[in-house]
């Protein structure tokens, strides 16, 4: 047969793994052949073994398939045999992989919602000087807004770390109050806020009413001036989804 270019030859509809291919094995000069599998087992080998890796990093077998979770808290092998029924009310196809183990947390958190909502959670704030300097036209967040949340306030302390100038602000007490100039719902005398030493002082509670949809705030009627000492906040409370 007269040499061809190779755009010259004839196609094949395609290629199978035992479809054989020329090969000169370098050093030598007699032209020898091999299959696909052979000329892609390098490849092979090396991909498998980092597709080995990959899945032993997700949690995965060697064989990509999901471990038996017997001796799990949540994800129990009946749980995904029966399924979740999601929020619009369809019952999930949960099958045993990682997918279906992020929908069956996913289900069982927003079932526990309520509940987890009710932990008593705490928060520790520091208040720096300046934001204390201005905690009267900008109130220093405590809490943030959640539409669907109402935050009950168990209890409050705060601690006083006394520079060397003493805050003024007449006769004002430092409050924590719902945001955006809600209800007060503790109050810090002011003889805490004008301390002339380190202090720290357990909130008295001043409302009952807990607020829909509103974070808390410390706030001063007066903006306290002159002062140098800086404030930290322990709140103790609770959130209630509605």
């Amino acid at each position: 047969m007269a040499d061809k270019l190779i755009n010259e030859l004839t196609a094949v509809a395609g290629i199978v793994a035992t479809d054989e291919f020329a090969v000169q094995k370098s050093g030598e000069i007699t032209v020898k052949k091999a299959t696909l599998t052979q000329l892609t087992q390098v490849e092979a080998t090396a991909r498998a073994a980092q597709d080995d890796i990959i899945e032993a990093g997700a949690g995965l077998g060697t064989d990509g398939t999901f471990p038996a979770m017997a001796n799990s808290w949540y994800l129990r092998a009946a749980d995904f045999v029966t399924g979740v029924v999601d929020r619009g009310g369809a019952v999930a196809n949960i099958v045993a992989n990682l997918w279906g183990a992020i929908r069956m947390l996913d289900s069982k958190l927003y079932a526990n919602s309520y509940a987890m909502s009710q932990t008593v959670r705490t928060e520790s704030v520091a208040v720096s000087i300046a934001e204390v300097l201005a905690c009267k036209a900008v109130p220093k967040t405590i809490i943030v807004n959640e539409a669907t949340f109402a935050v009950e306030c168990v209890s409050a302390v705060a601690s006083l770390d006394y520079g060397s100038v003493k805050f003024e602000a007449g006769a004002d007490d430092l409050v924590i109050r719902y945001k955006d100039g809600g209800a007060t719902v503790f109050t810090f005398p002011n003889a805490f806020l004008e301390a002339t030493a380190d202090a720290i002082y357990h909130a008295v509670p001043v409302a009952g009413v807990v607020v829909i949809g509103k974070g808390l705030e410390l706030y001063c009627a007066s903006a306290p001036t002159g002062g140098n000492s800086t404030i930290r906040i322990d709140l103790l409370y609770r959130k209630y989804t509605v």
